[in-house]
């Protein structure tokens, strides 16, 4: 995704940077111009096919990052499964030992992906 925006020096992190008023007025005339050339079909099927892919995307990363993580650490392939719990384990007793920032973090990553619809909280 390529947007316009304006630098927030307190935050290192371009994503959560807010969008430069241009931007926004640029958007919102494109908007206003292309209006005839919307399809009117339902958007939620293609936002929902994204937001799988991109589940898809992220659950391959996971499982690549905790198979280099137990090479690293000599797992054998039979013990792998088990690992993975262990590495499980590690997560939540991260996010036990850090609510806040966990907390802070799942709500940025809920706001990233805003644009693809948000099915309802578990």
């Amino acid at each position: 995704m390529v947007r316009y925006t304006e630098p927030d020096p307190t935050d290192t992190n371009r994503a959560r940077w807010p969008n430069h008023p241009l931007w926004d007025l640029v958007c919102a005339k494109m908007d206003d111009d292309l209006i005839e050339m919307r399809s009117g079909a339902d958007p939620n099927p293609m936002k929902e096919v994204h937001r799988e892919e991109h589940i898809g995307i992220l659950m391959r990363n996971i499982m690549g990052c905790c198979i280099t993580l137990a090479a690293l650490r000599g797992i054998t392939f039979d013990a792998l499964p088990k690992e993975i719990g262990n590495i499980a384990n590690d997560m939540r007793d991260h996010i036990q030992a850090n609510p806040q920032k966990t907390a802070k973090q799942l709500k940025e990553a809920q706001e990233r992906y805003v644009f693809i619809g948000r099915p309802e909280p578990m």
